[in-house]
This record gives C-alpha cells, sequence and structure tokens, in this order.
C-alpha cells in the first residue's frame, strides 16, 4: 500500500481480537458482547478502506 493511501485510510487495520464469549449467564452480559462482537467485526470488515471507498453505495439503489 503506497504512503498516499495509507493517509487517507479511515479505520487502519487491526488485529482481530473478537471471542466466542458467554453463551449462557446474564441477558446483560451476553448482549453486551454480541453488540462488541458486531462492532468489532464491522470496523475489520472495513479496514483499509479510504473515505471514498467507505462512502460508494455497495449496491445500486432499487
Amino acid at each position: 500500500m503506497d504512503d498516499q493511501h495509507r493517509s487517507t485510510v479511515v479505520v487502519h487495520e487491526r488485529v482481530d481480537t473478537r471471542t466466542d464469549g458467554p453463551k449462557t449467564g446474564g441477558e446483560r452480559e451476553v448482549l453486551d458482547h454480541f453488540l462488541e462482537l458486531y462492532r468489532e467485526t464491522v470496523l475489520l470488515k472495513i479496514a483499509d478502506l479510504d473515505a471514498e471507498q467507505l462512502a460508494r453505495r455497495a449496491l445500486p439503489p432499487s
């Protein structure tokens, strides 16, 4: 990746630290874990995209 692209990257590449977490337990604990899991997943998917790529539509409008 060139220096110009790296300077415009919105979210830099990151290490995948997601875990399976609790499957049972308190409702709040499980909910908090899954929300964090989904947030981390989004950040991993958009890593190394610049602002123009993030603003682009994934699919044309119907």
